[in-house]
């Protein structure tokens, strides 16, 4: 600290991180011990409360990368958000559509901090603090609702699902498994799905695509072969004998439509109303 002036907290990663938040573990060394930081990436601006929230800046360029994936009146849906490294860029650059959830309490709050913090209109935003599954079904269904009463539901759009939680992510999968009742069949007709699923796999593993893409297809109850557009992306080594990778491919609507599934579109009486969108549960900026 004597010799890096701008340094005022210095800290180390006590053990693994093994709490549902993701938060990680820290042993105070010295200087102010207070951990409420401003970080900047790709010319973005992030608050957090370092002990609170889950930041990795080595994932900075997984970040640029994914943006860089996302078009004009796409929609996307960041699962587990964290503070906003992928949503923020994605809804500043972008004309879309943004939905980013976190189950986090405080990560939920400096999201929306951030949101603000780097002055993006609260029309391209939704946030929420719900679990995964949840979050999806809730979301999922009440954007069809959306696009249907709107008299949208032969545009074309492209909806992108980020699922970064590389320790659990494909259990979250299964949600989309034939959930989506038949009287979305027009909607969903006309929406690219993309999922970007991200998961950890041993270094040694000889065919880490195939070990991945076994996971996901246990969770969506189908065949691998059913996936199309499948890629995988070596985001990292997170140690010495694991990576982490992002699988990403396209969803075919069969694989989420349903005809034994009841009615779920949101009731008219639901009183949060955000551009259309209706829910009870989701938590709006």
């Amino acid at each position: 600290m004597d010799k890096i002036k701008h340094i005022r907290t210095v800290v180390n990663k006590s053990i693994n991180i093994e709490n549902e938040f993701r938060v990680l573990p820290l042993e105070f060394i010295g200087g102010d011990e207070d951990y409420i930081a401003e970080v900047k990436q790709h010319g973005f601006r992030f608050g957090l409360d370092f002990s609170r929230v889950f930041w990795n800046s080595r994932l900075s360029t997984e970040h640029e990368r994914i943006a860089s994936l996302v078009k004009h009146n796409d929609i996307v849906f960041d699962v587990f958000s964290g503070i906003g490294p992928f949503s923020i860029p994605i809804a500043k650059r972008h004309r879309c559509k943004v939905f980013a959830n976190d189950l986090n309490p405080e990560s939920f709050k400096w999201l929306l901090h951030n949101f603000k913090l780097n002055k993006i209109d609260n029309s391209r935003y939704v946030c929420s603090n719900l679990d995964g599954r949840e979050f999806i079904k809730i979301t999922f269904n009440s954007l069809l609702t959306n696009l249907q009463l709107n008299g949208q539901s032969t545009d074309s759009r492209t909806l992108h699902i980020i699922m970064n939680l590389p320790g659990m992510a494909t259990e979250f999968l299964d949600c989309l498994s034939h959930s989506i009742p038949t009287h979305y069949t027009t909607v969903l007709e006309h929406i690219t799905i993309i999922v970007y699923c991200y998961s950890f796999c041993r270094k040694d593993c000889e065919d880490p695509l195939n070990e991945i893409l076994n996971k996901v297809s246990i969770s969506l109850n189908c065949n691998s072969v059913e996936l199309e557009d499948t890629s995988l992306h070596l985001v990292r080594n997170v140690a010495p004998s694991k990576n982490m990778y992002c699988l990403k491919f396209r969803l075919p609507t069969h694989l989420i439509s349903n005809d034994n599934n009841v009615d779920s579109t949101v009731s008219n009486d639901d009183d949060s109303i955000v551009d259309g969108l209706q829910t009870k549960r989701l938590k709006y900026s």
